[in-house]
């Protein structure tokens, strides 16, 4: 894989049941901080290196086991900032499962 291309970063909202912060605004604001390293698509897309699963509060409903990915769940403002700064120090694709996987 190349090593200076962008993270492919699938977004998956929850249902948004109980959301104690807002979501959108957080991925948006996520999105605008790495928008040298990544770049947020659906998680439906193809060739997606991880699915980000934006949950509204800390229970995390969504059924992770559906995504062939690494897989990383935020559920509030601070998940999100520190998922954030992990990928400024060492994301790439190759990367990411490692990161995954320290969550």
């Amino acid at each position: 894989m190349n090593r200076h291309r962008k993270l492919r970063i699938g977004v998956k909202y929850c249902g948004g049941c109980n959301p104690s912060y807002d979501r959108v605004a957080l991925v948006k604001r996520m999105e605008k901080t790495l928008v040298k390293k990544a770049e947020f698509i659906s998680f439906q897309e193809e060739n997606v290196d991880l699915v980000l699963v934006v949950c509204g509060c800390e229970t995390g409903c969504v059924d992770t086991r559906v995504f062939e990915v690494p897989v990383h769940l935020v559920s509030s403002i601070p998940d999100g900032d520190r998922f954030v700064e992990r990928l400024i120090r060492e994301a790439s694709p190759e990367t990411v499962r490692l990161l995954v996987k320290m969550a």
